[in-house]
């Protein structure tokens, strides 16, 4: 059985397993290292600070049942993640620590969810990743908390949720270059200044001037919506763009688009990614 075909498989209670031939020799492998789409596990350059290991053996691929039947047992569904690289955090936040990554394709075991988080788990990685993360198709039956009973509103959306919300008010208004009217036309970094503005949130006015004075750096495996992509060639940044949520951006384009909604990776490399919320 293939990762791929275990994919479909959706109560975890149900599903009947087969025998599996194991490898002989188990280490653990640090999370520093990452699981790939065809279960194998590679090492990671960037250090994580994690209380959990994966077992398996490094550069052997990963067995289905390893993955997923030894996890606790517990009412859940499976379900898969959807982008390159997952980001899995120790809590339900953004702000949270970040204790391992897990590639695309993989199952994951999920057992509830927490506002917009999922709480996973694999044999060795016990977290929470983001909704946009993991395939939802399978998950509608997952037990469902809100933070703040009191503001069920509040607490169900992520701000950055909200300002992608706004911000799709304007699609189809014109870009006019050095222009700050979400109505009349704006330039990219225009429009991104005039949206977060109507959150109380102050940015520079050109997209040079927001990359390197507004917000903190945020890596592409952690992008979240509301996040700034920046644009250019060698270095020089001529482009700013919201991120929408997957895989997609909004921005103020070109004076043939307009505001428009757009891939990540539209055409221009991308510099950095800041998060101003």
């Amino acid at each position: 059985m293939t990762i791929k075909q275990f994919m479909g498989i959706t109560m975890l209670s149900i599903v009947g397993l087969g025998s599996s031939t194991y490898a002989n020799t188990v280490e653990n492998v640090a999370p520093q290292q990452v699981i790939t789409e065809e279960g194998f596990v590679l090492t990671k350059n960037t250090a994580i600070n994690s209380m959990s290991n994966v077992s398996a053996v490094l550069g052997t691929q990963i067995i289905e049942e390893n993955i997923i039947t030894n996890v606790d047992k517990k009412e859940g569904l499976v379900s898969c993640v959807v982008v390159d690289e997952a980001t899995v955090r120790r809590e339900p936040s953004p702000d949270s620590d970040i204790i391992n990554f897990i590639a695309k394709d993989v199952p994951v075991f999920v057992t509830k969810r927490i506002d917009n988080w999922y709480h996973i788990q694999i044999e060795g990685i016990d977290g929470y990743i983001y909704k946009d993360q993991l395939n939802e198709d399978t998950l509608g039956l997952i037990p469902y908390t809100k933070t703040a009973v009191e503001e069920p509103e509040q607490a169900e959306t992520y701000l950055g949720e909200e300002v992608i919300a706004y911000a799709k008010q304007f699609l189809g208004n014109p870009y006019v270059y050095g222009g700050n009217s979400l109505t009349k036309g704006a330039d990219c970094s225009g429009f991104v200044q005039q949206v977060y503005k109507n959150f109380d949130i102050s940015l520079q006015r050109s997209s040079r001037s927001q990359f390197a004075s507004n917000g903190t750096k945020v890596s592409k495996n952690d992008l979240l919506p509301g996040d700034l992509i920046f644009y250019g060639y060698n270095g020089n940044i001529d482009h700013v763009a919201i991120y929408a949520g997957n895989g997609s951006i909004i921005h103020a384009s070109t004076p043939k688009t307009g505001i428009t909604m757009g891939e990540l990776n539209y055409g221009k490399p991308i510099i950095g990614i800041k998060r101003v919320i």
